[in-house]
């Protein structure tokens, strides 16, 4: 028993000498060393310094992967493709959408940029040349300018000159500075043109709307001109004036009045252009005043009649040439309205002459060979306003039936009247377009516009009477101008049955004689 004993615990004490030999003669592990740290690349040169995307360009610098997908290579912001690496060059293709800049490598999360930049040029095939213009698309008014110039120039040079051109030149004109003038009614369109590149805008020209009259404050009314709705004082109001009547020609402007002279005798004058120019002048003139005009290449023609202690008579004012008087001072009193010209430069003058006193008025016109003798419309009647047409004659008045004044237009003599005699009414103005007749004036309180002789159109404003002096016809567009009163008396013009403008704010008082519109 003690035997076996003995033997077990043998066995265990070899069993534990094995067990420890096993664990001394197990083998060591040695730590690896950290890597070394990747350096940062570097750009010394690049070539060639510009090219058109595509372009192959090799950077030189150091610290590059030798592969060349671990190199990241950019122009500017776009990522390009590298083609191929080493340690110290990189060849990699400008990417599309590249624009001029530095060129960076990144190796491993560090970057190096270039210190120059790499200039990316466009190819003929990929130039998209490109101007504007610094306006849209405007309008003008005849014979005013406007200047337009180049802006936002794309793929061209900024010294290249600019071409200009319209393509009407009987509308609108440009000149090389780029100075757009307004000739006649229409549109243009206006090129700028660059080397390649063009850039186009339209002009829209509108007529000029001229009208004459007067204004008043608180001193003497003032002769003035609206052009546009601006006014334009032809006298500084120390004396009194009024304008009677505007003619364009080209772009001289002609309007026909009076002004009061020192002796506060009235005296017929003519402005070209803002300019005064006395017509009457003669010692013995007692009044004159000038009530129409009308220009042609000749020079200017105005109506009007002037007073001397005999007498008063007609007076046409020819430029360059003598007074015509209409009528003989004593003869008979005749009072001269307004003149037309015909395609022969021959003149017309409507007005009304009185034989003798208590005799009634009668309706008239004369002509350059009639000066003497008018040709007589109508016994106790007036006529105002005149247009010559062909071989036409038409005026505009009035005739008075069983008493009443009744508004009356005639053609070669042949009278039509425009109301039915209810009341009293005067055709003040007529226009004549085509085959079309139109009149303006007013029926008792009411202000018309009469087509071939029937009412088109009443021109009148709550709370208020008008009167109407001048109509004009320009295309499809009806003008009439006169004076509406609400309190106070305004100048007014009407277009197509509208109130457009009222004048002005700052006056008392003012009126409008005549529109014309060019």
């Amino acid at each position: 028993m003690k035997r076996i004993n003995y033997l077990g615990m043998l066995s265990m004490a070899l069993c534990l000498m094995v067990w420890a030999c096993g664990k001394d003669d197990a083998p060591t592990t040695t730590p690896e060393p950290e890597p070394e740290p990747i350096a940062a690349p570097t750009i010394s040169d690049f070539s060639p310094i510009s090219g058109p995307v595509g372009t192959a360009v090799t950077i030189e610098g150091t610290n590059f992967s030798t592969t060349a997908a671990n190199n990241t290579v950019t122009f500017g912001t776009v990522a390009a493709t590298v083609a191929s690496a080493t340690a110290t060059k990189i060849v990699a293709s400008v990417p599309s959408g590249a624009a001029t800049g530095k060129v960076g490598v990144a190796v491993g999360g560090k970057t190096a940029a270039s210190t120059k930049d790499f200039t990316v040029t466009v190819t003929e095939e990929e130039k998209n040349p490109s101007i504007g213009l610094d306006k849209e698309d405007f309008q003008l008014f005849r014979y005013d300018t406007a200047e337009l110039a180049v802006v936002d120039k794309v793929d061209v040079d900024g010294d290249s000159p600019v071409a200009w051109s319209s393509d009407d030149e009987e509308i609108a004109t440009v000149d090389e500075n780029g100075t757009v003038k307004g000739l006649k009614v229409g549109t243009a369109t206006i090129t700028a043109t660059v080397e390649e590149a063009s850039a186009s805008v339209t002009v829209t020209v509108d007529p000029n709307v001229y009208m004459a009259g007067y204004v008043q404050s608180s001193g003497l009314p003032q002769a003035v001109i609206w052009k546009n709705g601006v006014m334009t004082e032809l006298t500084d109001g120390t004396k009194e004036a009024t304008a009677n009547a505007v003619f364009v020609y080209g772009e001289d402007v002609y309007v026909a009045g009076h002004e009061k002279d020192q002796d506060n005798n009235r005296r017929a004058m003519l402005w070209i252009n803002g300019d005064q120019i006395a017509l009457s002048n003669s010692l013995g003139i007692t009044s004159s005043i000038a009530r129409d005009v009308v220009v042609n290449e000749s020079g200017y023609y105005v109506v009007g009649h002037q007073s001397t202690n005999e007498g008063s008579s007609g007076r046409v004012w020819i430029s360059n040439a003598n007074d015509v008087v209409l009528v003989e001072p004593g003869y008979e009193t005749n009072f001269p309205r307004a003149i037309s010209m015909d395609d022969q430069n021959n003149w017309y003058v409507s007005g009304y002459i009185r034989p003798d006193a208590g005799f009634d008025d009668e309706a008239c016109y004369w002509t350059a060979g009639t000066a003497a003798n008018p040709e007589i419309l109508e016994n106790d009647a007036r006529a105002y306003d005149i247009q010559v047409v062909g071989n036409d004659v038409h005026v505009s008045g009035y005739r008075v039936v069983d008493g009443t004044r009744v508004a009356t237009t005639w053609k070669n003599g042949a009278g039509t009247d425009l109301t039915d005699g209810t009341s009293n009414s005067i055709a003040t103005s007529l226009f004549v377009t085509g085959t079309d007749i139109y009149a303006t004036g007013n029926d008792s309180d009411n202000s018309l516009v009469w087509k071939n002789g029937v009412v088109g159109t009443l021109l009148n404003i709550d709370d208020s009477t008008s009167f109407l002096e001048s109509v004009f016809v320009y295309g499809t567009d009806v003008y009439s101008c006169g004076a509406v009163s609400q309190n106070l008396q305004k100048a007014i013009l009407w277009k197509n049955g509208e109130p457009t403008i009222f004048f002005p704010e700052d006056f008392s008082e003012s009126s409008a004689f005549s529109v014309f519109v060019d």
